[in-house]
């Protein structure tokens, strides 16, 4: 009887101990990431994303039906939902070039394009404690080490960030606005962007219309919306402006801040979403907009990029689509001026460059220091009327060593010496520059060329006999121009001209010598050479 009784015990501890066992998993199943409740959550909520995606995709084809044009007007659009799903169920906003469409129900919304292509489904930026970078969107306090970077998840944020480099305007400690009386570094700090941002479109701010930021634009007689002063008057307030102030890192983690607009606010102006830094990492980021000067602009201090205006350090896997049209000493679409070396990495320009003064190009415009350009590509065409003009680099002041680049913007020859693809003018005494694995298919326009002046594929212009070009594995296109190097014969460089651009042959060129590291350089981190179907090259 006993050893029943002791059978019967351990039957009911192993059948408690399975029951718990079983429990265990049906909450597993049920709960996890990959639970059933998860697993049909989701699946709810890409049901609700393909019926709102085919309501706009018909409403759109209706709105464009109502316009002589074609066009989709955001009138049009907005009375057309109206009657698909129901007054005040959606929302329209005009951001710029895009339109975007909000579904109150779900809190999610979606941006057309001018060509009225939908993108994929965003939902509305959640941040507690917006203007305070060292918390994260929950309000958890961050310290801005590499493991905890400071977070941007708003305009507000990045607001607050420019004006803590900048030394002054507010930010915000526990939703209360505070003044800034001193300039923050960021000397090895981390500041991460967490999300796309576009400084055009309301769903980009917790609260586009808020003013207790005060007078951002130089008119304060606007009312001071958040939005107004970042898109009118002299617009957002470069990251560093004035000074050498940013010395951290900023990681863009793959994400876009678009419609940047900024002008001059004096004419000693240094532009671009950073204005200046310092030893400075800028990584993994697109930027999108305009920059602009106007006025009689003297200083020979002014420069523009579209990600950093002038300074020193490191910029990698960086896009810039930001327009310039400038006066100024140093434009181009990566880095406008390098002072005290600098490395770019895997950049891009799409956009037009214009400067009607000296020293302009795709990635970099002016380097009076070491610079190194490394795996980088230009598609905007190069505008100038003034000195030094380069599809990649547009004046070297000092020693230039750049390798694995392709132009293909166009570079016309409607001012004084230095045009090229490549690197426009080097100069002055004992300088070097190499150029190794290069092509250029943009056309540097050479009508009336006086070869004084110097219009050149891979080089326009070599200020006096003592400085030295190095051009190894230098290409370019018969049409684009009819020599390499602008007052200088082809034969001292051995570059070859080409009938027409064998995309394989440029892949097979430039991703050998990644693999190989012929030079000792670290290629770890450069991208692999592509091309896209339009013939483009692409990382």
């Amino acid at each position: 009887m006993k050893k029943e009784k002791g059978i019967t015990l351990i039957a009911l501890v192993v059948t408690i101990v399975v029951l718990i066992i079983l429990a265990g998993i049906s909450i597993s199943v049920l709960s996890g990431d990959n639970g059933l409740i998860n697993q049909a959550k989701r699946g709810k909520e890409e049901t609700e994303i393909s019926e709102e995606k085919e309501i706009l995709t018909n409403s759109l084809a209706q709105a464009a039906e109502k316009d002589v044009y074609g066009d989709i007007t955001k009138e049009n659009l907005q009375n057309v939902l109206n009657k698909e799903v129901g007054i005040d169920k959606t929302e329209v906003s005009d951001s710029g070039k895009e339109l975007e469409v909000l579904f109150k129900n779900s809190n999610r919304y979606y941006t057309i394009d001018k060509d009225g292509k939908i993108s994929d489904v965003k939902e509305i930026i959640s941040d507690k404690t917006p203007g305070d970078i060292t918390k994260d969107k929950n309000g958890n306090e961050l310290d801005g080490s590499e493991e905890h970077p400071f977070e941007i998840w708003c305009i507000e944020d990045l607001v607050a960030f420019s004006n803590m480099v900048n030394g002054n305007g507010k930010k915000f400690v526990n939703g209360v606005a505070v003044d800034i009386t001193s300039e923050e570094y960021f000397s090895q700090k981390y500041i991460a962007l967490k999300i796309d941002l576009d400084f055009k479109s309301r769903f980009s701010y917790i609260n586009s219309e808020r003013t207790d930021f005060g007078d951002i634009n130089g008119n304060d007689s606007d009312g001071n919306q958040l939005i107004i002063e970042m898109t009118t008057g002299t617009g957002f307030a470069p990251i560093g402006y004035k000074s050498w102030n940013f010395n951290g890192t900023f990681n863009g983690e793959g994400h876009k801040i678009k419609n940047l607009y900024e002008k001059n606010k004096s004419d000693s102006d240094v532009l671009g979403l950073f204005g200046m830094i310092k030893d400075s990492t800028i990584k993994n980021l697109t930027v999108t907009g305009n920059i602009n000067t106007e006025g009689d602009l003297t200083e020979r201090y002014t420069s523009a990029g579209g990600i950093v205006g002038y300074g020193s350090g490191k910029i990698i896997n960086c896009v810039s689509d930001v327009n310039i049209n400038i006066s100024g000493y140093g434009a181009a679409g990566i880095l406008g001026r390098e002072m005290r070396n600098a490395e770019i990495v895997n950049c891009i320009n799409l956009a037009t460059i214009t400067n009607t003064t000296e020293s302009t190009a795709g990635i970099v415009g002016r380097s009076e220091a070491n610079i190194k350009i490394y795996n980088c590509y230009n598609l905007g065409d190069i505008i100038s009327t003034g000195y030094q003009v380069g599809g990649i680099l547009g004046f070297v002041y000092n020693e230039a060593t750049v390798i694995n680049v392709y132009n293909a913007g166009n570079i016309p020859l409607n001012g004084a010496d230095g045009r090229s693809g490549i690197i426009g003018s080097l100069g002055w005494a004992s300088i070097s520059g190499t150029i190794k694995n290069a092509y250029n298919v943009g056309t540097i326009v050479d009508k009336k060329v006086n070869w004084s002046y110097g219009a050149g594929s891979m080089c326009g212009y070599l200020y006096n006999d003592s400085v030295q070009l190095t051009i190894e594995n230098g290409y370019y296109l018969k049409n684009t121009c009819s020599r390499a190097v602008g007052n200088k014969e082809d034969s001292l460089y051995g570059v070859t001209q080409i009938e027409s651009i064998e995309e394989n042959s440029v892949k097979e060129l430039f991703n050998s010598y990644i693999e190989e590291n012929s030079d000792g350089i670290d290629t770890s981190e450069w991208k692999k050479w592509n091309f896209n179907k339009d013939g483009e090259p692409t990382f």
